[in-house]
């Protein structure tokens, strides 16, 4: 049983809603109906959301609540065609956040997303895939540690993110192979205000091969590696004698994705990750991880409008928690399990889901905790959400939903 435990709850109340204009369906499959003209499709939206915090900082006492609003607007457009295929969107979001507390300042943002795909056909078995995705405007990042990180909630400098993939494939009547190469490069016009682990560079390999036994079912095998920078800050650098972390991983996994009867369909991983750092980092010695990550998720469905989704994985995490003096924690490593229930009993125009999970995350480097005792670090994270839906019209959905979520620590 650890010493002394730190509890952190947050309570969110969401309602939006969007409104897509459309004449006539796009052929293509896609979440909205477009507007069809002459060489393209066009998929116009507006998504507007009230949302209140109880604890917005994800403070273990003190708690200060804000009230959120934000409106996102979604302008893309399509360009299919027989040897091609082409998507581009462009997101503004405008975020304004009341923070309940007279010496914390609000908060008033923008933040632009971009996003291209493309599919470029050599011939009926070769093809190239590229996306980018590309954001500016101001960070908000909702989880504690989540693989980069601590809580960092309306940081006010402004930042720019690129993650970039090319896919190179091949797929015959039974088989198939992707080589994949990728980049993700994330900056702030001010570097000294940035989180210690956001000013990110990183290069991605990867190569997978896929047997079909039938059109709908299929074998994976593949290998990934990475290789990642993460910059700190001037003061964390006085302070902890770290200029950047510097680390590499490697995957190896084969899978399953495909159906599991009339009415089921999953998929799973089985793989091995080898997460290796480069050299001593400040005080604390290499600490690297080589170990087991898996993942399956299972969907029922029991009608075309109600289905049930079981899911688990654990994987291993960059981590940048300070522990004490001039150590830190190099990574963590993550076990969630969550179930999902969603209905539509109306045909679509109404609907809910339903949703739960747990997560443990435990940590490499023993931690100095408030009692003076040194302890490996463990944190629980329990979320739950329920989401009502309402769509009076066809291109018009009214959405309410509640989050809750409680962390329990031993640090």
């Amino acid at each position: 049983m650890f010493a002394s435990w730190t509890k952190t709850r947050t309570t969110m109340l969401s309602a939006g809603v969007a409104a897509v204009v459309a004449l006539v369906a796009a052929p293509s499959a896609s979440a909205l109906e477009g507007i069809q003209g002459r060489h393209a499709i066009f998929y116009p939206s507006l998504e507007l959301v009230y949302q209140h915090d109880d604890n917005y900082y994800l403070s273990p006492d003190n708690e200060v609540s804000a009230d959120t609003f934000i409106a996102h607007a979604n302008f893309a457009v399509e360009i299919p065609g027989s040897r091609q295929y082409l998507r581009l969107q462009y997101s503004p979001q405008y975020r304004n956040v009341d923070v309940n507390q007279g010496s914390d300042p609000d908060i008033d943002d923008m933040s632009h997303f971009f996003d291209v795909q493309a599919n470029l056909k050599g011939s009926s078995i070769f093809s190239v895939d590229i996306t980018d995705e590309f954001q500016v405007g101001a960070l908000e990042t909702f989880a504690i540690d989540d693989n980069r990180g601590e809580a960092i909630k309306g940081a006010s400098e402004t930042f720019w993110a690129n993650k970039l993939n090319l896919g190179f494939n091949w797929e015959g009547s039974r088989q198939g192979a992707t080589v994949s190469l990728g980049r993700n490069d994330t900056q702030f016009d001010n570097p000294d205000q940035a989180p210690v682990w956001f000013e990110l560079d990183e290069l991605r390999i990867g190569g997978e091969y896929f047997y079909k036994f039938t059109p709908l079912t299929q074998f994976n095998v593949g290998i990934a590696h990475r290789d990642s920078t993460q910059d700190y800050t001037q003061a964390y650098t006085d302070t902890t004698g770290i200029v950047t972390l510097d680390s590499n991983r490697t995957d190896i996994y084969f899978g399953f994705d495909g159906e599991l009867g009339r009415t089921t369909t999953g998929r799973a991983y089985l793989g091995f990750a080898s997460l290796d750092y480069d050299g001593s980092i400040g005080n604390t010695p290499n600490h690297d991880w080589d170990g087991v990550v898996l993942g399956a998720d299972v969907t029922k469905s029991f009608s075309r409008y109600s289905k049930l989704i079981f899911g688990a994985d654990r994987d291993v995490n960059q981590s940048s928690f300070a522990t004490s003096g001039s150590q830190v924690n190099t990574y963590y490593v993550s076990n969630r399990a969550a179930v999902t229930f969603s209905q539509q009993p109306q045909g679509g125009r109404v609907g809910w889901s339903l949703k739960g999970a747990f997560q443990r995350n435990t940590y490499d480097t023993p931690t100095l905790n408030g009692d003076g005792v040194t302890q490996e670090r463990e944190d629980d994270v329990t979320y739950l959400r329920a989401e009502v839906g309402y769509h009076p019209l066809e291109h018009l959905s009214f959405r309410l939903n509640y989050r809750y979520e409680e962390r329990d620590s031993n640090d």
